[in-house]
């Protein structure tokens, strides 16, 4: 059996799963996290080692655990992108440098770190990514919507959940853009959006599935209802975006169909695991027997992806019932609750983590 230490900072309600797939793929897991996150309420933690919730103190801790027990752990995995930035910052110490999920040169780190690099780097390698312009001024971000055209997309080098990014649908709008550091100015894709679940082995794409994000808790906040959507382009963009970051693990990927063409258009690659890594098992892709292959060196001939007839919509609890408290839409949360299929998102492996989610609610 092995250990897996996962290292949690920002209480993500979607990282709760991961021990649950970590078990199956046969592995003890030790969870590094404040105490209130949802992780540490899974059944499928071995340990909860409790750690200060604000990042400096938390680091402190990870430090300290990594310098005495670096090798009781067959594995490190970083939960979320608040500690990767901070984790990236500190890249200089060997101790944060060997948890960051990719090779340890200053390339790769950059390419998860910056989405500035990212965009950079992507294009330079021929992947399908929006027209896009760096802004180190309000008169270079004036030059770029000039260029670009409006509705114009500003992104923060670094930021998540859709914190650093703003859609400008005019001119008096792009005014009021505040810019401390340099932004990246990107031409509004229309389409809808496809996300995947991909595995990596150290850069090799060993497994992935996608979906259309069919609706959202927010205009860009999580996914609520999924529909499995396979795509002839994604496995290359993927193939590009391995060796690229020489990433290794669980992460999420996100890209626009663009409507009129059904191109692909890629938008981000989230360095980390994602929210609906348990679904890999609806549509063909057994993700807990990759990642045993993946801690056991065994190679894989070709990625593994979901089977093309798999196209059904899938409900996310807790997700979908939040949206419709949230908006007050009791149709939606009435055929949530009274429609099985949705029933088989609610966490019945994981009874303890169950409760806990329905005391939030």
């Amino acid at each position: 059996m092995w250990r897996v230490l996962v290292l949690n900072h920002a209480n993500w309600e979607g990282l709760s799963r991961l021990p649950y797939l970590l078990h199956q793929a046969g592995c003890e897991v030790d969870v590094m996290c404040p105490r209130a996150n949802f992780v540490a309420h899974s059944a499928w933690i071995s340990r909860h080692i409790e750690v200060p919730s604000e990042i400096d103190g938390m680091l402190a801790a990870v430090r300290h655990r990594l310098h005495k027990h670096a090798a009781r752990y067959d594995w490190v995995i970083v939960g979320d992108d608040p500690l990767l930035y901070a984790l990236s910052q500190r890249r200089h110490q060997a101790w944060a440098r060997r948890a960051l999920p990719c090779s340890p040169d200053d390339a790769c780190i950059d390419f998860m770190a910056s989405k500035l690099v990212f965009a950079a780097r992507t294009h330079a390698h021929g992947l399908p990514v929006p027209a896009f312009r760096p802004c180190n001024n309000l008169g270079e971000l004036r030059q770029a919507a000039s260029e670009l055209g409006y509705p114009l997309v500003v992104k923060q080098s670094e930021g998540w959940g859709g914190l650093a990014v703003r859609v400008l649908e005019n001119a008096s709008e792009l005014e009021s853009v505040p810019i401390g550091k340099a932004v990246i100015a990107q031409a509004y894709v229309r389409g809808q959006v496809l996300s995947a679940v991909a595995l990596y082995n150290r850069g090799t794409l060993t497994g992935y599935y996608s979906y259309l994000r069919k609706r959202t808790w927010g205009p860009r906040g999580i996914s609520t209802i999924v529909q499995f959507t396979p795509h002839r382009e994604l496995e290359s963009i993927l193939d590009g975006l391995g060796r690229l970051s020489r990433y290794h693990g669980l992460c999420g990927i996100d890209l626009i169909v663009e409507e009129g063409s059904g191109r692909l258009v890629l938008l981000e690659q989230n360095f980390r695991p994602t929210l609906t890594i348990l679904l890999g098992a609806q549509v063909g892709v057994d993700l807990a027997r990759l990642l045993h292959g993946l801690l056991s060196n065994t190679p894989v001939q070709q990625a593994h992806t979901q089977r093309p007839d798999a196209r059904h919509a899938v409900s996310l609890f807790p997700g979908e019932m939040l949206r419709a408290i949230d908006q007050i839409d009791f149709i939606g949360l009435l055929r949530f609750l009274l429609h099985p299929r949705s029933w088989a998102s609610l966490s019945w492996h994981d009874l303890p983590l169950l409760r806990y989610n329905l005391r939030y609610l």
